[in-house]
């Protein structure tokens, strides 16, 4: 007891490797039988300097690309409150990662680390956790590559998360977000790039007031929205972002009337920049005194919208001084009250293509024929679409089951799927 080691590194060191995930180790005797991989092992405990441990501190090494899931698992579970996590490596992981119940954490990436699934697409597992709500479909659990719950005052920055972008099989809605929290009042999501992901970039829900989401690049979602930090969470603000290409809404002011506090209220959003989403901002269901100011919408079917929902409506909403550029229509307003849209400069233009909804996006490519792709609704014959800034020429579709296309009766929630023919193969 008490013994105290100095330890080169966490692997044995050959060559021209670089000696990480060492440090000062000190014995108790009573912890002999405890080994979790990160801080203590076998009764050696790691002296934990400044709060923080890193990736390193868990057998991660950069260039590695084995699958280093088991040791994030590690390194997650030896959080205790107040710690900052290091990421100093491109993790590859096959799973999504759970955090709960740890007040005022960091996780930040240094030097370009974060967690890489892309890889892992045809062997991702899906880990869930029944706290979380997971829409009307019947999931219980977290879909995000990383999710908290109960973390008050949470901060994630610096990170590259590159998801799977798959939706969860047996649902419509439901894929791998970026970062997904729930209850968390008072987080902040900035400066991290977030790309491929089935569900939503960053999403933010039920109690997680004032929480904050800033200067982060999302890019590339298939079934949701780039970023949605407003579901019943009030007072909630995004700012700095950049959105490409989401399926659904680059920003999304969402409300849950099932749910508690379904009139969220005090929500902002601001010098943002979307390009290619089916609408670059909406806000659907009951939000009250939200203000959506000086953000840049381009290449989108609609600029802006207001949605209300069955027994809920929005209310005193202002879209205000915005840049509308080259979208099919510009602001709309739909069982609402008391909305502004003043100032905004808007160009509308009507594509030469044909805008799909993300029901119409790809959800598998076909093994022998280049030419043809499989979705969830029809696209007519004769039609032009884009896909990835590719244009093509729709020649046929038919229908085809479920158990034909995926080996399984139901997928997605669905027992029919289309098949899309083109002219030309697709790139």
């Amino acid at each position: 007891d008490g013994d105290r080691v100095l330890l080169k590194s966490y692997h044995e060191v050959t060559g021209a490797d670089i000696p990480v995930g060492g440090g000062e180790f000190y014995y108790v005797s009573s912890l002999a039988g405890v080994n979790n991989g990160v801080t203590i092992f076998n009764g050696w405990c790691r002296k934990i300097n400044n709060n923080t441990l890193t990736d390193y501190d868990a057998g991660c090494r950069k260039g590695d690309t084995s699958d280093a899931s088991s040791r994030l698992v590690n390194l997650f579970s030896a959080i205790t409150d107040g710690m900052v996590v290091e990421l100093h490596c491109l993790n590859y992981a096959s799973r999504n990662f759970v955090i709960k119940n740890r007040p005022n954490i960091r996780i930040k990436g240094v030097g370009g680390g974060g967690i890489y699934c892309w890889w892992a697409r045809d062997s991702y597992t899906w880990y869930f956790d029944s706290d979380f709500e997971a829409g009307n479909d019947g999931l219980s659990g977290s879909l995000g590559i990383l999710s908290f719950y109960n973390c008050p005052d949470f901060e994630v920055d610096h990170l590259k998360i590159t998801g799977v972008q798959l939706v969860h099989p047996l649902s419509n809605e439901w894929g791998d977000c970026g970062i997904r929290y729930e209850n968390c009042p008072g987080a902040k999501i900035h400066t991290n790039t977030l790309k491929h992901f089935g569900g939503w970039g960053v999403f933010g829900a039920f109690g997680s007031d004032d929480s904050k989401c800033y200067f982060n690049a999302v890019s590339h979602v298939h079934r949701q929205s780039g970023i949605n930090i407003w579901a019943n969470s009030n007072n909630c603000q995004a700012w700095g972002n950049i959105v490409f290409d989401a399926g659904l809404y680059g920003i999304e002011f969402e409300t849950f009337s099932s749910h508690a506090n379904p009139n969220i209220t005090g929500g902002k959003a601001f010098d943002n920049t979307i390009a290619q989403a089916k609408i670059g901002m909406c806000v659907v269901g009951a939000m009250s005194d939200g203000l959506l100011y000086n953000n840049t919408v381009s290449r989108c079917v609609g600029a802006a919208a207001t949605i209300g929902v069955k027994y809920a409506y929005s209310t005193r909403i202002d879209v205000l001084r915005n840049t509308f550029k080259s979208s099919w229509y510009g602001m709309t307003a739909n069982n609402c009250r008391n909305v502004l849209y003043d100032g905004n400069t808007v160009d509308y233009s009507e594509p030469d293509y044909l805008i799909t909804d993300q029901y119409q996006a790809p959800v598998k490519l076909d093994a022998t024929n280049p030419n043809v792709f499989y979705c969830t609704l029809p696209i007519a014959a004769g039609k032009i679409i884009k896909i990835a800034d590719s244009v093509y020429t729709v020649a046929s579709y038919s229908s085809i089951s479920a158990q034909d296309l995926f080996g399984s009766a139901t997928y997605y929630k669905l027992s029919t799927f289309y098949k899309i023919t083109l002219t030309t193969p697709i790139q």
